[in-house]
């Protein structure tokens, strides 16, 4: 059996390069630890994993780590994430397919290996913006209804540059194992690739976090993440973002004192 990880799985979809649109957050990430429940079907067999992730703030950099518990051990994904622009600095991963990344301006360098252990080298030059790992961007852009941006993306899978569509379907009440919300109904699709699908349901209140993912796969594959409990840092700022009908940053207005009156002459 095949140690899975969530983001090394998205990892296996896409890493991002030479934007059309550009991806900019308006927020961003707090401390906080987050347990998802995976659900796999691959080939008719279904199988259940927990996945802890951690978000920790370091300096300039955001990290985030998923560990996945499955029968053959624990697999864990470290994504290195410039603290501001959210661009992927590093991404290692061992499960589904084993990665060692690194992003620059200009390149991307490291080596990634397929189901079967195949390994292969990855030196690609870029000439443009690059995302590394933009379903983790998801919950600090500018997400509102009609919202939408056309990318290119680097797909491991066939090793080429494709096309990938990022647009809010809509708000969507989604129930899961941590409780009910209010979400964004946010689709990344790939439109060489009909056959692969991400829908993922963004909390529209601040602060602001995936609470369910689907993935539809070639040949019939499925994967669904959902939140079952969230811990957030108790310094993660809630002001940022306001209603989700607007998608815009919420700015605190302090009250001003009051003005004494003047006593009457």
């Amino acid at each position: 059996m095949m140690k899975f990880s969530f983001i090394s799985m998205l990892t296996f979809l896409s890493f991002t390069v030479c934007a059309q649109d550009a991806l900019t957050p308006i927020a961003s990430p707090e401390d906080g630890k987050f347990t998802y429940t995976m659900m796999l079907n691959m080939g008719g067999q279904e199988m259940s994993f927990n996945v802890e992730r951690t978000v920790k703030v370091a300096g300039e950099k955001v990290m985030i780590t998923d560990k996945t518990a499955t029968p053959m051990g624990t697999s864990e994904t470290i994504v290195a994430l410039a603290k501001g622009t959210l661009k992927t600095i590093s991404n290692e991963s061992s499960g589904f397919m084993t990665s060692r990344l690194e992003f620059s301006d200009k390149k991307i360098t490291g080596e990634t290996s397929d189901f079967t252990g195949n390994k292969k080298p990855i030196n690609l030059d870029l000439t443009g913006e690059v995302y590394g790992n933009p379903d983790l961007m998801l919950p600090f852009l500018d997400l509102k209804e009609g919202y939408k941006a056309s990318i290119k993306t680097y797909n491991a899978q066939i090793g080429k540059v494709v096309d990938m569509s990022i647009a809010v379907e809509g708000i969507e009440k989604v129930k899961v194992g941590a409780g009910e919300f209010d979400a964004f109904k946010v689709i990344m699709s790939y439109p060489d690739m009909k056959e692969v699908q991400v829908a993922t349901w963004v909390k529209t209140e601040a602060p602001r976090y995936a609470v369910k993912t689907d993935i539809a796969m070639p040949q019939g594959g499925k994967m669904v993440t959902e939140l079952s409990k969230a811990q957030l840092s108790e310094k993660a700022d809630t002001s940022k973002i306001v209603s989700p009908a607007e998608g815009k940053k919420k700015v605190k207005t302090p009250k001003q004192p009051k003005t004494p009156k003047k006593p009457k002459q």
